[in-house]
């Protein structure tokens, strides 16, 4: 093959697809040259063996210090170990959006709430009208909504390709969850009882506190599993805001049920679903705990 910048390279092998970026990257065809027409400043050597793949590392090591002495050989591994390290860093994201993403939509929910069913402001209308904004758009609608708008904000302000434009459009999405489930539990609650407890001397905060936020932990938390689940498996607006480093499971399920793995996507997805289960019996025990205590 010509090179535009130099003599003739020659072709030592052609993949039809190879994923750079992971088992769950996209397919790109690749062309190997020569490596002594073009070097590079590292190598990728994958050996292929029938058995323990740890006992040949010494002999692979050796026969390539024998080609050359000078030639340092670091960060060997098995397949295994690569592919888990490449979804330790999808596991990261989603877990550390899941959390986060729960936890803040449901202080704002809890928020939002407070100000339509307790208080006697004339604008609460208009922010419970707001809140429910989100519940009317399909999730594909609404990521092209945040895409549009981070890429209008300026650079000092570089939230897109960050985590911060996913948990955004997560808090967004779950946030009518979240007012609907702690407005019924609010509303639950006599306005006699945050009465007397200002009454017997209580401030707002002790109020809400010890009154209102005990009450209704009940319901947050049945709310905050409700959203974690929902971030876990949204897709919609995941799949236009995320960047290499910032994939979740979701995006990845997509990409390999295209590749035709089915099995994997199989295995991610029942992970997930021990780990809501696993959250929700955590939840159980704690409710049970605090309940008791009251």
């Amino acid at each position: 093959m010509e090179s535009p910048t130099g003599p003739w390279i020659t072709i030592v092998g052609e993949v039809h697809g190879v994923r750079y970026a992971g088992p769950g990257g996209d397919q790109r065809p690749t062309i190997y040259y020569n490596f002594a027409q073009s070097p590079r400043a590292s190598m990728t050597l994958v050996a292929h063996t029938t058995g323990d793949p740890a006992g040949v590392v010494s002999a692979v090591r050796r026969e390539i210090l024998a080609l050359d002495a000078d030639q340092p050989v670091d960060n060997v591994g098995t397949m295994e170990q690569i592919l888990d390290s490449q979804f330790k860093g999808r596991r990261l994201n989603t877990m550390l959006l899941g959390v986060l993403g729960a936890s803040v939509t449901m202080v704002l929910g809890g928020i939002v709430a407070y100000i339509t069913t307790r208080t006697t402001w004339r604008g609460r209308r208009l922010i419970d009208i707001l809140a429910w904004l989100p519940w009317m758009m399909p999730g594909m609608v609404l990521g092209i909504g945040f895409l549009w708008g981070f890429a209008t904000l300026p650079h000092a302000i570089p939230i897109y390709g960050t985590l911060w434009a996913l948990l955004l459009a997560y808090v967004a999405l779950g946030t009518p969850v979240a007012v609907r489930v702690t407005s019924g539990a609010f509303a639950q609650i006599a306005r006699d009882i945050e009465e007397c407890s200002r009454v017997h001397g209580a401030n707002w905060w002790q109020t809400m506190g010890r009154i209102l936020v005990a009450l209704a932990w009940p319901a947050f938390a049945v709310g905050w599993v409700l959203i974690f689940f929902g971030i876990m498996r949204e897709l919609s607006a995941s799949i236009l805001l995320y960047v290499p480093d910032t994939t979740v499971l979701s995006v990845v399920m997509l990409k390999l049920w295209n590749s035709g793995k089915p099995e994997t996507v199989s295995v991610i997805g029942l992970v997930m679903l021990v780990l809501v289960l696993l959250f929700r019996w955590v939840q159980l025990r704690f409710i049970k705990r605090r309940i008791s205590t009251l």
